[in-house]
């Protein structure tokens, strides 16, 4: 945890790095929670990206992911879509733990990330309707 004042560094655009990398997120309903199925690896990399460009904290690749999404968008059965959300957290910890075990770095954390239940309703409406 951050002492009072002090400033953590979060990571940025887990999408925008996805795409970068090649990988097709537009127009997903999932966004780049469906990558956690496609290519898991491809979303340790950007975490380990993050991390060695001084990140203290990232985000798991979850914010579009539901079991309900996963259920509709990928044929899961609600068993296997848990566990594939779980995936995402499992993703992230392991991206810490190797950083850690490579650097001299003290410390970095992980955030579960989530979007809004309508998110599931259609893609970006939870966007649309921000702010």
């Amino acid at each position: 945890m951050a002492a009072a004042g002090e400033v953590l560094v979060v990571d940025g655009g887990l999408a925008t790095e996805l795409e970068a990398a090649g990988l097709q997120l537009q127009g997903d309903p999932l966004w780049s929670a469906r990558i956690l199925q496609t290519n898991p690896q491809a979303i340790k990399n950007v975490h380990a990206s993050y991390l060695s460009c001084g990140a203290d904290v990232i985000t798991t690749a979850t914010y579009q992911g539901s079991v309900a999404g996963f259920m509709k968008y990928l044929g899961l059965s609600s068993e296997k879509a848990d566990q594939l959300l779980q995936s995402g957290v499992q993703l992230a910890k392991e991206a810490v733990t190797e950083f850690l075990s490579e650097s001299r770095s003290s410390g970095a954390v992980f955030s579960f990330k989530f979007g809004r239940y309508s998110s599931l309703k259609g893609f970006g409406k939870d966007l649309r309707r921000c702010c």
